[in-house]
């Protein structure tokens, strides 16, 4: 449950920015898969190009999240879109993720109370750090 609640709100947050991003979700792409071997930009690229055009940012996010696998951090984005000249697109995508983090607060907040201050609470910290974008607990 917790785990499918995280993935969801990365979801939220890439719906949100492709929509923002449109059609020039190309070179947003380009940035965020520098990290990746040249096969695996190629076969990703083929991918988004099939889709319709209205879902092709989406589907470029959706396969840059999957080439990081667990190592992924949806806060790369913030990065990507600065380096192109996307300073409102990086601004908006910055008070989205604000705002999923106190979501995360509020729930680890109240899982604390639940759980008396036990290891519940460290779990949920966990779920988040190792499955979704909010590497913000340690």
């Amino acid at each position: 449950m917790i785990v499918q609640t995280d993935i969801l709100r990365t979801n939220k947050v890439l719906r949100d920015v492709s929509r923002a991003l449109g059609s020039d979700w190309r070179p947003v792409f380009e940035s965020l898969m520098t990290k990746f071997p040249a096969d695996v930009h190629t076969n990703a690229l083929k991918k988004i190009e099939a889709e319709r055009p209205f879902m092709q940012a989406y589907k470029a996010l959706m396969l840059w999240k999957e080439a990081w696998g667990e190592d992924f951090d949806v806060r790369y984005i913030l990065d990507a879109l600065r380096n192109n000249g996307l300073r409102e697109l990086e601004q908006m995508t910055l008070a989205i993720l604000e705002s999923e983090l106190l979501c995360c607060v509020n729930f680890v907040a109240i899982c604390q109370q639940q759980c008396f201050f036990g290891d519940c609470a460290l779990s949920v910290v966990h779920v988040f750090h190792k499955k979704g974008p909010f590497l913000f607990f340690s």
